[in-house]
């Protein structure tokens, strides 16, 4: 054997050597990240990752992908610790660990922006990329995600074949069938197994097969999905009706018996033709009354609730604001079902929640829920990023950047103005937040974006409310709504 050519498969064998002999950019990321993060070592690290943005350089691409997953090992026990504390501690220790984790934050949106950006031509080593962290028990979700979305266009059928029969943990799964999305109507050579996905434990996995099934224009699959959507609630059920509409061209609702007669209506499964002109619009889950005019829906529904002092000012078209939003948010937990589970977080400088966990709309708890609003106190501060992170947590996420099989379907988000944050400080104990710092937090607990959060602004007043509040409802495809 030739000297190069055992170079050559030495340098494929290990990939720690591809980015050691390759480019300076990469080396020096390696480098700045070779270490635990510091207050010293911090502009380094922001410094090397801005040398890269978008590169098409697969030396590069795969230093950012591990430098990603360092800083992620870092942030684990800083996050834990931190979700912990928000449940038990005073606001004061909060914030001390937001000041521990704030610096980590930034480096891991600049890291993500900076793989998103990565050319186009790298979707081969993108998919290795994900290969590899899909044979990480527990991976990391907005990683594997956000690599899924990269490999897009990527020429090697054979990996993908041979990694999605292998068994993969539920966000490995679901970041997998994204990258089958991609392929079109060639990804009809994964449509058995996508079917057999429907019938997955978790109801994340399924909802994501389905969505799949839709995208690959899979029509042998319809009569799956009709028998699945019996079976299904919430926004499983939605989304199987909404990839049976776009195959077919029909739009029967949300009705399994239905789709069953359509289905039986034609001479066979085959005959069903890709469907021509407009496809009819989405079907809606059964609406539950609104809140602030936007219609309640899903199986589980977390209200989310300013407390601030700046609450009890007034609005422009009358009334005082915190009265409104009592009003309304008692108003429309009574038209709830009796099968759908709710709960209500309240926020100032405090974060409260008035159960531990979702229950049932029952008369009882609805009764017991009112009261609770119309008994809370308006206090100073509106902690924006530590109500979401609770509410998260109540939703049963660890908020550590992993896959986990959320209690809510939906969060209604109400608040007057700009985020604030505790500084540690006794002279000026309130500061503005970063609400790009909200949003990446945002993405990270929700992912998958299954839950869909509504937002409604009461006389927002500053440039920075507006933004984030349009920009939650916009990343997750809910609505903003602004009340003047």
């Amino acid at each position: 054997m030739a000297a190069s050519t055992a170079a050559v498969i030495l340098l494929v064998a290990l990939p720690g050597v591809l980015v050691a002999q390759g480019s300076r950019n990469a080396r020096m990321l390696k480098n700045a990240f070779g270490t635990k993060h510091t207050d010293d070592n911090y502009r380094q690290r922001l410094a090397a990752v801005s040398k890269l943005r978008g590169t098409a350089d697969p030396f590069e691409a795969r230093a950012l992908v591990d430098a990603y997953r360092k800083l992620d090992a870092e942030a684990v026990v800083l996050r834990k610790e931190q979700g912990e504390v928000l449940d038990t501690r005073t606001s004061l220790e909060v914030a001390r660990f937001r000041k521990d984790i704030d610096p980590i934050d930034t480096l891991q949106d600049e890291l993500y922006a900076t793989i998103r950006g990565v050319d186009p031509s790298l979707a081969d080593v993108m998919l290795e990329e994900l290969v590899t962290e899909s044979r990480t028990p527990n991976g990391i979700l907005s990683l594997q995600l956000l690599l899924a979305e990269k490999s897009a266009g990527f020429k090697d059928i054979d990996l993908l074949r041979t990694q999605i029969t292998r068994p993969l943990d539920s966000g490995s799964r679901i970041a997998f069938f994204r990258v089958v999305a991609t392929l079109g109507p060639r990804g009809n050579m994964f449509s058995s197994f996508l079917e057999r996905e429907l019938e997955a434990e978790s109801a994340s996995v399924r909802l994501e097969a389905a969505r799949t099934l839709g995208a690959i224009s899979a029509r042998r699959s319809v009569p799956k999905l009709i028998d699945r959507l019996a079976n299904e609630r919430g926004r499983v059920k939605e989304t199987i009706a909404i990839a049976l509409a776009n195959l077919t061209g029909q739009n029967h609702g949300l009705s399994a018996e239905a789709w069953k007669l359509w289905l039986k209506s034609l001479d066979s499964p085959d005959a069903i033709e890709p469907p021509s002109g407009t496809v009819p619009p989405p079907p809606k889950l059964p609406e539950m009354g609104e809140y602030f005019g936007i219609a309640q829906d899903g199986a589980s529904i977390l209200y989310v609730f300013d407390r601030s002092d700046s609450m009890e000012r007034g609005l422009r078209s009358g009334g005082i604001r915190e009265q409104r939003a009592r009003r309304e948010l008692a108003d429309a937990i009574v038209k709830l079902d009796e099968t759908t589970r709710f709960n209500i977080v309240a926020f100032s400088i405090k974060v409260r929640s008035w159960a531990k966990g979702f229950k049932p709309a029952t008369k009882e708890n609805i009764a017991d829920a009112r009261r609770w609003v119309f008994e809370l106190d308006m206090q100073a501060g509106t902690s924006t990023y530590d109500a979401l992170q609770r509410s998260f947590r109540l939703s049963n996420s660890r908020t550590i950047d992993r896959f986990d099989e959320l209690d809510v379907e939906t969060i209604f988000f109400l608040s007057d103005g700009e985020p604030t944050r505790r500084t540690g400080g006794t002279l000026q104990p309130l500061a503005r937040d970063d609400p790009q710092r909200i949003l990446s937090a945002v993405r990270r607990w929700n992912a998958l974006g299954r839950v869909k959060i509504h937002t409604v602004g009461l006389a927002l007043e500053t440039k920075a409310a507006p933004i984030l509040m349009r920009g939650l409802a916009e990343q997750s495809g809910g609505t903003f709504v602004a009340i003047r």
